[in-house]
Parts: structure tokens; sequence; C-alpha cells
């Protein structure tokens, strides 16, 4: 029987990039011990670069595309775990604004640090152009999809 040839496809490459990239962050911030996944780390990092008055869960089911009840769940675990809080929306009255505590801004931090750590990592070894190029091919595979 001969042996097939095992080729790595864009789509293998891809998945595994973001695999790896998540496990790295996820570890990095010690997620498994705090409870959090990695749409928890990423609500939080969304909620870092809002502005205060568009940090609602609305916005939040926008920019992640998911709907509302899995929004109100991750929100309500990071409530639970002490990173969020509600606040009265003084702009609307039938929503809230959406404020990382002290300890959620800790871990905005510590998540930022992460994610430069692990995107020099990352880049090891890619030149400038090589890195340009990466971004050039994404970006337009990014529009593709969005069509």
């Amino acid at each position: 029987m001969a042996r097939m040839k095992k080729e790595t496809g864009i789509q293998e490459s891809l998945m595994g990039l973001i695999h790896q990239y998540k496990k790295n962050i996820r570890h990095a911030v010690n997620a498994r011990e705090l409870g959090l996944t990695g749409m928890h780390v990423r609500v939080i990092n969304i909620l870092a670069r809002l502005p205060k008055s568009e940090a609602t869960a609305n916005e939040l089911v926008k920019l992640l595309g998911r709907d509302k009840a899995q929004i109100a769940r991750l929100l309500k675990e990071l409530i639970f775990n002490g990173l969020v809080t509600k606040q009265e929306n003084p702009l609307d009255k039938r929503s809230q604004l959406l404020v990382l505590t002290e300890q959620g801004k800790q871990l905005t931090q510590t998540i930022k640090q992460a994610e430069q750590q692990i995107l020099a990592q990352m880049q090891a070894g890619l030149t400038p152009e090589e890195l340009s190029l990466f971004n050039q091919i994404t970006l337009k595979m990014m529009n593709n999809l969005n069509r």
C-alpha cells in the first residue's frame, strides 16, 4: 500500500496557528485557574478598548457576532468572578454600561503583556517582508470572507 504524502493545507495551518495562539494566551494569563475561556479573555480585551459610553452587552453582541444569551452568560460569569461590573447608562436608561473592575484592569495588563510576548515569539526568524506579506494575505482572505 502506497503511503500518502502528508501535506498541510491552508485550513490546517490557519487552525493550528489560531489554536496555538489561544492556548498560549490562556496559559500565560492562567485562564484555566481563573475559570476563564478564550471568549472571556476576548470580552475583557474588548471592554478594555471600547469607549465607556459604548461598552454595553448589545455592542458585544454586534462585535462578536454571538447571540444575546451567550453574551449574557459570559457577562454573568465575569461579574461573578469580580472582573466586570454594571453601571447605569446615563444616555440610555434601557441599557447598562459594562465596566472593568480593578481586578479586570489588572488582568487586561497581564493579557497585553502575554500578547506582546507571544507575538514576539511567533515573529521570531521572520523578516519584515515576510510579516508584511503574511499581513497582506490574511487581510485579503478576511475581506474575501466578509463579502
